[in-house]
């Protein structure tokens, strides 16, 4: 059974991710641990780093920073990252921005990080822009500047960083820096949502089933918060367990929904509190206990048992 939909009014208010989440994404996209000594030795690395392969000179800064996090070990992997970023390496650029801006080994220093996320954007660094978009949208080491800011959003989201691309979309959204263009909005969420971003695929089905910038289609709005539910987006578990409530685009069913609401209580969304006990008003006692059966067992994504369970009980 399907029934109209109409979302509750204090829905899908918090789609804007924070921008410290977007920047802990942006990092861990690049970062990534050395080799095994089995491909790429650390004596091998040394010589190619001081023979000045900047390639080399950043591996083996970022390597150090693994092995050494402590304060240590901080000023010769730093020596290694600004000599790599000394001969355009877009990588030890990002990496020196990043550590610049949260003040991890070295003062923070907004404008150091602003100035290595530029070298890093014009060296073609794919996600450094939309670092450089962050503060010149918070007025951080550069004057707050949202149109600039947007412009970034844009350069990042054309060269496929998918936090970039949903950065791009939320503006659009919300006008910030830029005409709103729900279209256009539309547009890269999809592009972002395509590449498996959680927050990107619950506003997206928002679009879709509220028609806002793409024609109405409740089955495929569903589909999309469904799937930033099972990334365990709060805010998307509990726009599911309404979709399920309401029946709108998918079988009403209030057991999926008691089960969605728990989960997203559980992964600390206040406001679904209250929205599971009036859905519990209108539950048997069976039903409840069965939701209840199903969320104590869950440990992660819905498993095709508990789907299968949902779809045919």
């Amino acid at each position: 059974m399907f029934a109209p939909c109409g979302f509750r009014p204090a829905s899908f208010r918090r789609f804007f991710i924070s921008l410290f989440f977007l920047l802990v994404v942006a990092f861990f996209l690049v970062a990534a641990p050395l080799p095994a000594a089995s491909s790429i030795s650390v004596s091998s690395l040394i010589a190619r780093a001081n023979s000045g392969e900047s390639g080399a000179q950043y591996l083996l800064g970022e390597f150090l920073l693994q092995v050494q996090p402590s304060a240590n070990g901080f000023p010769e992997a730093l020596a290694w990252l600004r000599a790599a970023a000394a001969r355009q390496n877009p990588r030890a650029q990002f990496f020196l921005g990043y550590l610049f801006e949260h003040g991890h080994g070295v003062p923070r220093d907004y404008q150091q990080a602003a100035e290595n996320y530029q070298a890093a954007t014009r060296s073609g660094h794919r996600i450094a822009p939309n670092n450089l978009a962050n503060l010149y949208q918070l007025g951080l080491g550069v004057q707050r500047d949202l149109s600039k800011a947007v412009e970034l959003y844009r350069l990042a989201a054309d060269r496929g960083d998918p936090v970039a691309q949903y950065n791009l979309a939320a503006c659009l959204d919300l006008g910030l820096g830029v005409s709103s263009d729900l279209v256009q909005a539309a547009r890269w969420y999809r592009a972002a949502a395509d590449q498996g971003l959680a927050a990107a695929q619950h506003r997206l089905g928002v679009l879709y089933v509220r028609s806002l910038g793409v024609p109405r289609d409740s089955v495929q709005g569903a589909r999309w918060v469904k799937l930033a539910a099972e990334s365990h987006l709060p805010a998307a578990e509990t726009d599911l367990a309404f979709l399920y409530q309401s029946g709108c685009g998918l079988p009403l069913d209030y057991v999926a929904s008691y089960f969605w609401y728990s989960r997203a209580i559980a992964d600390g969304e206040h406001s679904a509190v209250s929205l599971r006990k009036s859905l519990a008003q209108l539950m048997t006692r069976t039903q409840i206990d069965r939701a209840k059966t199903y969320h104590s067992g869950s440990t992660g994504a819905v498993d095709q048992a508990q789907a299968s369970y949902f779809s045919n009980r």
